[in-house]
């Protein structure tokens, strides 16, 4: 992509099956543009990008959406950057796909409003293949504070998507009144990986306490990154009794092999606030996963004891560090980065710019 321009994702109705999940992209570059096409694949805890190709070329595309009646609706900006009166909106259809009975069927839902449907019919809507059908229903439900009906679909659907806008609905519920929450405890021990991840996460997010244990546990499910991802943040955030623990044994076993579960692991000793019991471990520990993790919490608590950890065997938790002291701007440990320069020493090049500046700055 050649800049910021318009991104959508394909809700589920409109193309043929062969784009289910697909995100569009417009690459827009000045005369010309393109629509970008891709779709990720979970790695780890994270996501890579699969599928990419050009699904549209030529006019310069600047913004894309898809509309209620299947089609793709483009935004052609017109030659340059410039506000421009050649600029137009054109569409995309798959003609085979368009006389489907689905399109027409979202297209008079959207037109009419779902709110007309009663809590049972927009209970099944949860599971509907358009991404903006469930959304609808699940925000109707949500108006009508129909915890009971999320809890129905939690304990009775077997379709993924439906549950997690269960979830997704009580942890909205919850905001509004917060005893919501608690019918997510019957589920803490959903089978569904992808389920419990998001169980774990709203429960922490509204401080559900039995979400701890459930998290603790989940934390060694080494099969199952992302949720370990979310267990590690909710860890830190409900604080079960062996939190501290049970992340550092988290952040040792990860190696800094994911990157995003040691940002999950970070997060959570953030949240933990036990920085103390933190530090004198990560000091005396062999493992560089250990004392990197705790340079990145005290960086975030913008701590000065960051310090201790300019001279570390690693070059890099040292170098981190560096950074630590010197792009958050920790004045108490500025004159250490400044000492850090040594004749003769190998300095890597980030530790060794913010070093001279910060003898500069002195």
């Amino acid at each position: 992509n050649s800049g910021p321009s318009g991104l959508a994702h394909y809700p589920g109705v409109g193309l043929p099956e062969a784009f289910g999940d697909y995100f569009f992209l417009c690459d827009y570059r000045g005369g010309r543009g393109s629509l970008q096409a891709f779709r990720v694949e979970m790695a780890g805890a994270s996501f890579v990008m699969r599928g990419h190709h050009t699904f549209h070329d030529g006019p310069a595309v600047s913004d894309v959406c898809f509309g209620y009646d299947g089609r793709i609706y483009l935004s052609e900006w017109g030659p340059g950057w410039g506000i421009s009166p050649e600029a137009k909106i054109y569409t995309l259809a798959h003609t085979a796909s368009q006389e489907t009975e689905v399109v027409g069927e979202v297209q008079s839902w959207f037109h009419r409003g779902l709110d007309r449907f009663s809590s049972s019919r927009l209970a099944e809507l949860l599971s509907h293949r358009d991404q903006r059908v469930r959304y609808e229903a699940q925000r109707l439900l949500v108006d009508r504070e129909e915890v009971d009906t999320f809890e129905r679909v939690l304990a009775r659907s077997t379709v993924r998507l439906a549950r997690l806008h269960a979830v997704w609905g009580v942890g909205q519920l919850a905001r509004k009144n917060p005893v919501s929450i608690q019918v997510l405890i019957p589920h803490l021990k959903d089978p569904d990986p992808e389920v419990l991840s998001r169980l774990i996460r709203v429960g922490a997010e509204h401080g559900l306490q039995e979400a701890g244990d459930t998290a603790l546990e989940a934390l060694g499910a080494v099969n199952h990154p992302r949720l370990r991802f979310h267990a590690a943040y909710a860890v830190g955030r409900l604080r079960p009794e062996g939190a501290l623990e049970s992340l550092i044994q988290f952040v040792n076993s990860n190696h800094d092999l994911d990157l995003y579960l040691r940002h999950a692991a970070v997060m959570g000793l953030f949240a933990l606030q036990e920085d103390d019991s933190l530090l004198g471990q990560a000091l005396a520990s062999q493992s560089e996963a250990l004392r990197l993790a705790t340079v990145l919490v005290l960086r975030r608590r913008d701590d000065s004891r960051v310090v201790e950890f300019l001279s570390d065997a690693s070059a890099s938790v040292a170098t981190e560090a560096a950074r630590a002291i010197y792009d958050r701007e920790i004045s108490r440990g500025m004159t250490s980065l400044a000492s850090a320069l040594v004749a003769d020493q190998m300095i890597p090049e980030p530790f060794l710019r913010r070093a001279l500046h910060a003898n500069f700055q002195l």
